[in-house]
């Protein structure tokens, strides 16, 4: 029997637990979107899913847009609540005025790691997003279509994230070495 003791803690999968976790389903989410995660402070978490997002769809394709909500939050252990904020309202400006928008903290970490791994990219602050090339732009292609290009403005780093710890939660590590990359960042604190 185990007890308490002598139970050994299972490692988060991402980032610190949240301490809530709710699901809502809403009409009242942006056009086109179809789920949305929305961070409270420093660990809770509220999952947000229009209409859209649940019919005519299977279980597991619902399964599969939550799981790619809640894997936003491992970018969590890369900011605190108030750096995310400050982060969300400097998108909302940059998206609003245009011009430049600074390289975030999940996006420099993410960069530096995968430039470390020999894969070729560079941040481009008019686009807003880590721009891949080469190599790079094959692995996160393999991942989901998602995970290059087709993410809103500001978001595609962000995207690429959720994206890669879905597939590796999914198909196991060994199976695309860009995601497992960044995986490893994520959540090995590499």
């Amino acid at each position: 029997m185990i007890t308490s003791q002598n139970a050994i803690a299972p490692k988060p999968f991402v980032g610190d637990p949240a301490r809530n976790l709710k699901f809502v389903t809403t009409s009242r989410l942006g056009r086109g979107v179809i789920a949305q995660a929305e961070r409270r402070g420093d660990s809770d978490l509220v999952i947000r899913i229009g209409p859209s997002g649940i019919r005519g769809r299977s279980m597991d394709d619902v399964e599969q847009i939550l799981f790619h909500e809640v894997a936003h939050a491992a970018e969590w252990r890369l900011t605190s609540g108030a750096e995310w904020e400050r982060e969300t309202n400097r998108l909302i400006r940059w998206r609003d005025r245009g011009g430049a928008l600074r390289i975030s903290r999940s996006s420099a970490k993410i960069e530096e790691t995968l430039k470390t791994a020999g894969y070729s990219i560079a941040y481009d602050d008019r686009k807003g997003q880590i721009v891949l090339s080469g190599k790079a732009v094959e692995e996160a292609s393999a991942i989901s279509w998602y995970a290059v290009g087709r993410a809103d403005p500001g978001t595609q780093d962000s995207e690429l994230i959720a994206e890669s710890i879905r597939f590796v939660a999914m198909n196991g590590r060994g199976k695309n070495r860009l995601a497992d990359v960044i995986v490893e960042v994520l959540l090995d604190g590499h």
